[in-house]
């Protein structure tokens, strides 16, 4: 994993020899640069899945729709068909008065992405909820 991609607060897995199957997750931190500086190699990135956006507050609106999580008032992430995708809205009104939307696919495929992206938009951490 490429330590450039990192931010403090990120959550990564820590996949030493003989743990494979049984990988640590945590928390990057200042200290961590340091200890495993040489250690990179231990370090992988934690792949999107369902059960983490549900972790960071994503949530259905409806029964067997899709994972949703407003971001501000006009932009929100939504998950669709295992690809995440984004949507900013616009309020400013067209001719025939219409809220426009323009959605987007977001190329992430790992939590520290998308905690990095989210802090880009809010200026806010990405904050797992209810645990």
């Amino acid at each position: 994993m490429n330590e450039k991609e990192l931010r403090i607060g990120n959550y990564v897995n820590l996949i030493a020899e003989g743990h494979e199957k049984e990988p640590d997750t945590f928390k990057w931190d200042l200290e961590d640069y340091e200890f495993y500086y040489d250690r990179m190699d231990f370090i992988k990135p934690i792949p999107l899945t369902e059960e983490w956006l549900l972790k960071f507050g994503f949530e259905r609106i409806f029964e067997n729709s899709n994972l949703f999580l407003n971001i501000t008032n006009d932009i929100y992430f939504f998950l669709y068909n295992d690809k995440l995708k984004g949507c900013v809205r616009n309020h400013h009104t067209s001719y025939d008065n219409q809220l426009s939307e323009l959605e987007f696919e977001l190329n992430i495929e790992f939590i520290h992405q998308l905690q990095n992206l989210y802090f880009c938009l809010t200026n806010k951490e990405l904050e797992l909820c209810g645990i």
